[in-house]
Parts: structure tokens; C-alpha cells; sequence
């Protein structure tokens, strides 16, 4: 039986340093479980701030450092089984966003960010703008990289947090 290019679900990733996270990973794996789903994942550009960039900082380098965390990402998802594309976005996250809704179509986002008080996206309310932007089921995933590589050391095991899940809303 062949499924039509409509039947699948599009899956949106945005994320920059958590991208390639478990917990990414594990929620991406969840959603698609229902069957045959594409995935795409947009790193974005995430140049230092104008005060804090070195001397001899080439903008270049932020391309670079994009298209490998893009890499890990892409090799984590493959490696939980999932078959996903890439593409490095806008260094502001919701041009990113908005650029790759605009060509992908998705059913539905995942925004992976650092936990509050650690994530410049959360303190420029990232989340909830692409939520009023979009209106588009939008899961944000809290990911404490430092708690992945504990318990991929033997830690203690603690899920991500799942800060707003479209699939629990009434």
C-alpha cells in the first residue's frame, strides 16, 4: 500500500545546541510514531553578541558551527531510527521559523530550547511568539544538556521537561 505525499506528517525541529539531545530525539520518535512522517531541522545561525565577539571573528565560523551541530543532530535522529533533512536558518530564530514553515509546511513544531533562566530564546519569548505567528501545534522541549551527558555517565535518569504539549491541550 503507498501512502500519498498528503498522508505524511511533517514534523518541524528547531533547535540550536540541544538539536542533537535525546530528549529531542525521543520526543521526535514519539510524535512519529503513527506512521510515515518527514522531518526537517533548522539550526539556526547564532553569530556572539555584537560586544562579545573576538578579535578576528569570521562570520563564516557561525555557518560552520551551525552546519555541524546540524550534523550531530541529523546522526542522533538517524540513530533513533528517524529519517531526517537539515538546513541551517536565520540567525533570529523566528525568521528561521518563518522561512521554513513557508517551504515545509509542517503539521505541527518542536521548539528545543536551554531550560528558563539558561535560554536567550526563552528570554526573548521565542515560544510564544511562533505560537501566535503560526498557530500551529507547537511543543516546547526545556533540555538541561549538562543532565543528558550525567546520565549518559550512569546519573541519574530524568525525563526532559516538556514544557507545553499541544497533544495534552483539551
Amino acid at each position: 500500500m503507498s501512502t500519498s505525499r498528503d498522508a505524511r506528517r511533517r514534523i518541524l525541529v528547531i533547535a540550536n545546541a540541544t538539536a542533537a539531545s535525546t530528549a529531542v530525539a525521543n520526543e521526535v520518535r514519539w510524535r512519529a510514531r503513527a506512521g510515515t512522517t518527514d522531518v526537517l531541522v533548522v539550526a539556526p545561525l547564532t553569530p556572539p553578541p555584537a560586544g562579545a565577539r573576538p578579535a578576528g571573528w569570521d562570520p563564516e565560523d557561525v555557518r560552520v558551527e551551525a552546519k555541524a551541530r546540524l550534523q550531530v543532530a541529523l546522526a542522533a535522529l538517524a540513530q533513533a531510527g528517524l529519517n531526517a533533512t537539515g538546513e541551517v536558518g536565520d540567525a533570529d530564530p523566528l525568521v528561521a521559523l518563518d522561512e521554513a514553515i513557508g517551504r515545509f509546511n509542517p503539521d505541527e513544531v518542536i521548539i528545543a530550547t536551554h531550560p528558563p533562566g539558561r535560554s536567550q530564546w526563552l528570554a526573548q519569548n521565542v515560544v510564544q511568539r511562533a505560537r501566535d505567528r503560526h498557530r500551529l501545534p507547537t511543543t516546547h522541549l526545556a533540555v538541561d544538556l549538562e543532565q543528558e551527558r550525567w546520565d549518559s555517565e550512569g546519573g541519574a535518569v530524568q525525563p526532559p521537561t516538556v514544557l507545553d504539549d499541544p497533544a495534552e491541550e483539551p
